[in-house]
């Protein structure tokens, strides 16, 4: 695997260019590639995971419009949500969730417009949902955060992109992202990667968090040559004041996700996106046929993940049943959400 190469295995971060150009242009290929399937202008050269990529959305959009509240779905990732909560809180900055309709689990709102006001830093979706269902409703919700300036905030699985509408065409300020999928094991929760990228705005840039790379060329002789960019944004140079704390980053998974998604390209994605939606179809089907269990509970389309209802045995009984027979249990939701005995698959 490319992967595997010293170069990459070994390579820390790139502050010469002059010995660092092969590690500089696998970054620079994979922010290309990125911005490509998410429909955004710039990517940095990748975050920690999803979640904290959101908490830097959060601080970012705030940096931006000087505005302290950030909106949410109820139905968001509790995981990524305590994120957001541990980068924004101790910023001043609140987090507000916004209630979903109970029959197709798409965001109110007549709840987003009463709640999102001149105080309003971003109004953040995931698509597809926590809960595996695609927001339908992407247009409307953007309209309604920049219609009070606020920064709208798209969480993507990119698997999902080779069927659903990219980000950036239905306006999104920032998108984050887990890259996970893309080449890199599973291992059972990581290594993970994740994808921060934003619009092609000044204001924009010069608040954006992590590393990136861009292509310049030589004084000598004027050959193309790769370097980090915008550095002054960046705590080894601005120490106290950066943009973010952040330092090492997932450089070896992104270099990973690069290979990945040149050796997809577009048809690939298309194919892997109808191949994961049509499993995931049959899956809901049959377990759905089940006595008493419910599947999936919201009436909206679903991608990948989706919701599991049993009515006559609890989430602890039918984990203990599947646990016996070596299957792994989906992520019991009883707990931080009020949908009964539900479980995520």
């Amino acid at each position: 695997e490319v992967i595997h190469r010293a170069e990459f295995l070994t390579s820390y971060t790139p502050y010469q260019p002059e010995i660092s150009q092969g590690i500089l242009q696998a970054i620079f290929e994979y922010q290309s590639l990125v911005c490509e399937l998410i429909g955004m202008d710039v990517t940095n050269s990748s975050l920690y995971d999803w979640a904290t990529a959101v908490g830097e959305a959060g601080l970012m959009s705030s940096r931006i419009t000087r505005q302290t509240k950030v909106l949410v779905p109820d139905l968001m990732s509790p995981y990524r949500l305590s994120v957001l909560k541990t980068y924004t809180e101790p910023a001043g900055i609140t987090v507000e969730k916004i209630e979903h309709d109970p029959i197709t689990g798409q965001m109110d709102l007549e709840d987003l417009k009463e709640k999102t006001d001149d105080k309003t830093a971003m109004v953040y979706i995931e698509n597809p949902s926590y809960m595996g269902f695609a927001e339908e409703q992407v247009e409307a919700i953007g309209e309604i955060a920049h219609d009070k300036k606020a920064m709208y905030v798209v969480g993507v699985d990119p698997t999902s992109l080779g069927l659903l509408k990219a980000p950036g065409d239905y306006d999104a300020d920032i998108v984050c992202g887990e890259g996970q999928p893309l080449g890199n094991h599973m291992s059972y929760g990581g290594p993970l990667l994740g994808i921060f990228a934003c619009k092609h705005d000044n204001k924009y840039l010069r608040q954006m968090p992590g590393r990136i790379i861009g292509i310049t060329e030589t004084m000598t002789d004027k050959r193309q040559a790769y370097v980090m960019t915008l550095a002054t944004r960046e705590q080894h140079i601005r120490r106290e004041k950066a943009t973010s704390n952040i330092c090492s980053n997932e450089a070896l998974n992104a270099v990973a996700a690069g290979v990945y998604l040149s050796l997809m390209g577009p048809q690939g994605m298309k194919e892997l996106g109808e191949t994961i939606m049509k499993k995931a179809k049959y899956a809901q089907k049959k377990i759905g046929e089940l006595p008493g269990v419910r599947a999936p509970i919201f009436n909206s389309f679903h991608f990948k993940e989706f919701t599991v209802n049993f009515q006559y045995k609890t989430l602890k009984e039918v984990n203990a049943a599947l646990h016996a027979q070596d299957i792994e249990a989906g992520i019991p939701l009883n707990g931080d959400f009020n949908l009964g005995e539900t479980a995520l698959y």
